[in-house]
């Protein structure tokens, strides 16, 4: 008899696609955990519609709904709509916390799990302290990705720490290997080689080209950067 796979529902946060190249963080991390694990769970990804991709859409064992996004609450009362005749085991709300009240009171003995990616959307200008500390109290399990997370939250909102996992995010070694490895240092000399950086230092910006991200105190370090090297 074979054994039933357990159905988890992951909502993510509606402000970009997914699967998608315009992607944040956020949503890449969902995607990559999902294609790992979909042959063990029956996963269904809620997101953002776009004009590029359809309403509902398969991709491999994983199941994709997307809702237009105009304002926080109508895209999750939406997402409450469909998840009623889903009926998942998991709800699992990706980095708004202030998604977790609503979602408790229409799945009152659902197993409701926060998936926090950072600091930004615990702090003051996003949510009040107070509705933060009655929000966490209501998830059953809060997931951060290192263990300076975890000790923010809890210093922060006086959580109980068994309720807090750390999950590191990992990295994919099909995609990514150690620098240290022949075949990545032969690679290496190839690009510097092709790219003509041959002696030359290298600084890499790795992120979205926005403000919050700081690749604007980079250029105004630039100067000061090139006189140290």
């Amino acid at each position: 008899m074979m054994k039933k796979k357990p159905k988890v529902a992951i909502i993510t946060p509606g402000s970009f696609p997914i699967p998608s190249s315009c992607s944040s963080s956020v949503e890449t991390v969902v995607e990559m955990q999902t294609n790992v694990l979909q042959n063990d769970i029956q996963f269904t990804v809620f997101g953002k519609k776009t004009k590029d991709l359809p309403s509902v859409d398969k991709q491999g064992n994983i199941s994709y709904v997307r809702i237009i996004y105009r304002h926080w609450t109508r895209y999750l009362s939406k997402v409450i709509t469909k998840l009623s005749k889903l009926n998942p085991d998991i709800i699992q709300i990706e980095n708004r916390p202030k998604y977790i009240p609503l979602i408790r009171h229409k799945f009152q003995n659902a197993l409701i799990i926060l998936s926090l990616h950072s600091t930004m959307f615990i702090s003051k200008s996003h949510i009040e302290k107070e509705a933060l500390i009655s929000n966490l109290h209501q998830a059953d399990k809060i997931i951060v990705n290192s263990h300076f997370l975890k000790d923010y939250l809890i210093k922060l909102t006086d959580c109980d720490a068994n309720k807090v996992i750390v999950n590191y995010l990992g990295v994919d070694t099909t995609q990514f290997q150690s620098k240290w490895s022949l075949n990545q240092i032969n690679n290496k000399e190839k690009f510097i080689k092709q790219m003509n950086l041959a002696g030359r230092k290298i600084i890499l910006f790795v992120g979205r080209l926005r403000k919050i991200k700081g690749i604007h105190k980079i250029l105004q370090a630039m100067p000061s950067i090139i006189q140290a090297v």
